[in-house]
């Protein structure tokens, strides 16, 4: 089965985006914390050799976190290179994009434009197969 790795520290971000990810035929995984975030990858990676995620949504700011989205997108990039990787904020993303820059391949979208159909126009871009 298909599955989203969500890493947000907002309760109520956390469920609106991780119920639409659902709806669109995804199992979904949900990280408050970079530490969180991280066992789960490594978890993951004890059982799967290739991606431990289809994919993977991060906030930019982790509020409360030993690390932010950057830190995040690192350690992704650390463990699972090629894993697909979404960045959210609910900044302005001329600020994220420049904070992105250090990562080529990266997706990066506002919280409030992450719609179903944005998400599912996120997922078909990046190939990613979802159960019915």
């Amino acid at each position: 089965m298909p599955c989203a790795l969500l890493v947000e520290d907002e309760p109520d971000d956390l469920i609106l985006i991780g119920r639409r990810l659902h709806d669109l035929g995804l199992k979904v995984f949900s990280a408050g914390t970079l530490d969180h975030a991280r066992a789960l990858m490594i978890s993951r990676l004890t059982e799967r050799s290739d991606l431990p995620f289809s994919i993977a949504l991060v906030d930019l700011k982790l509020i409360g976190s030993t690390g932010n989205g950057m830190d995040v997108l690192r350690t992704f990039r650390e463990l699972a290179p090629k894993m697909p990787t979404i960045l959210v904020s609910g900044y302005d993303l001329s600020v994220v994009l420049k904070d992105a820059k250090e990562f080529k391949f990266i997706t990066v979208a506002s919280k409030d434009a992450l719609d179903n159909g944005t998400l599912k126009m996120i997922l078909d871009q990046h190939q990613i197969e979802r159960r019915p």
